[in-house]
């Protein structure tokens, strides 16, 4: 696709439109592990905040 006044193939986008879709399907799975709960650890916390307290 050197030359941009020349139509494009319409299979050459379908080509192109299917491998982005494929391509966004891999992302969104990848990323639904993103969105899970956080665990807060507690005690690491505490030990910050204390730290704080004693530098403040």
């Amino acid at each position: 696709m050197s030359n941009p006044t020349e139509p494009v193939p319409e299979a050459w986008l379908r080509e192109r439109l299917e491998a982005l879709v494929t391509e966004l399907d891999a992302a969104l799975e990848g990323g639904a592990d993103g969105g899970a709960t956080v665990e807060l650890d507690q005690q690491r916390t505490g030990r910050l905040s204390r730290m704080d307290a004693l530098q403040g």
